[in-house]
């Protein structure tokens, strides 16, 4: 595990007036290069970000809202796109992180629960097996499909505007195919089979 970049901690801010999150980063490039840089989004969540961080512990302790997911790139932090570095902590996991894995097409069926087989695997240890599964016991683990910086942002202020009762498509159009496929992932990994069944029912009716 790369160490030099592992345990940085920076803000991102969500569209929509929904305040500031924390994303830590885990890097595993040194194992896997194409998609061994990892974020997590902590449960901490401010309206108006302090101008400081006195402790990042407390930022932790909330738990983890998403992730850990693979990005593209190391986050930039100046320009476009940018994450706000805060800070670095030495207390994150070093272990190896379980993923979820269909041995087929995933855009036959929007609902997820519907499609097999489900695999399970440590991504970054070197002697993991595939553990074939049924889908409601990888349900709430993230797949290995690549992200950009910008797309965690999005699909975090999904899950925020969901969790609120909001209508994501009040806010972004899901009829566009980038939109509708972080929807798609998102409802399937961070909802129950009932909410995703229903949001898959609303998702269609704007078909």
């Amino acid at each position: 595990m790369n160490t030099e970049y592992s345990g940085n901690i920076y803000s991102i801010k969500l569209n929509f007036d929904l305040g500031y999150v924390y994303a830590e980063l885990l890097d595993y490039s040194d194992v896997q290069e194409f998609d061994g840089i990892l974020v997590q989004i902590y449960s901490y969540n401010v309206i108006n970000q302090p101008k400081n961080i006195d402790d990042i512990e407390v930022i932790k302790s909330k738990g983890i809202l998403f992730g850990p997911v693979p990005i593209n790139k190391y986050p930039n932090i100046k320009g476009k796109y940018a994450w706000k570095y805060i800070g670095k902590t030495n207390n994150y996991s070093k272990e190896s992180l379980w993923f979820k894995n269909l041995r087929g097409l995933i855009n036959e069926d929007d609902n997820w629960n519907n499609l097999k087989p489900w695999f399970k695997s440590k991504a970054f240890s070197n002697d993991s097996d595939y553990i074939e599964c049924d889908y409601k016991e990888v349900r709430r683990l993230e797949t290995l499909i690549l992200n950009h910086s910008e797309m965690v942002k999005i699909k975090v202020t999904m899950l925020y505007l969901i969790t609120k009762g909001e209508n994501v498509e009040d806010f972004y159009d899901l009829n566009k195919i980038g939109n509708r496929n972080m929807y798609l992932q998102l409802i399937n990994t961070y909802f129950d089979v009932t909410k995703t069944e229903k949001l898959l029912k609303f998702l269609k009716s704007l078909e």
